[in-house]
């Protein structure tokens, strides 16, 4: 049996990186803004956007059975 885990994300690198680049386009007046009254973005660095950002395509380890022996019908340990 795959677990979600197993499975890759439907996303190349490549494209990932492009919707990364159209965020990054997309909300830079957004940032600039909050630059020009004083204030800090969220972020730290470029690569604490991106790390943030691509967290979007890991997918959640799915939650444990409790015990082998009270698996239900059809599913195996």
């Amino acid at each position: 049996m795959i677990s979600t885990t197993d499975r890759p994300s439907r996303r190349t690198e490549a494209e990932k990186a492009e919707v990364f680049a159209a965020y990054i386009h997309r909300t830079e007046p957004y940032f600039e803004r909050i630059r020009d009254d004083g204030d800090r973005p969220w972020f730290g660095s470029e690569a604490e956007r991106r790390d943030l950002f691509s967290r979007r395509y890991d997918r959640p380890t799915p939650p444990c059975r409790y015990e082998a022996d009270h698996v239900g019908p059809g599913l195996r340990p």
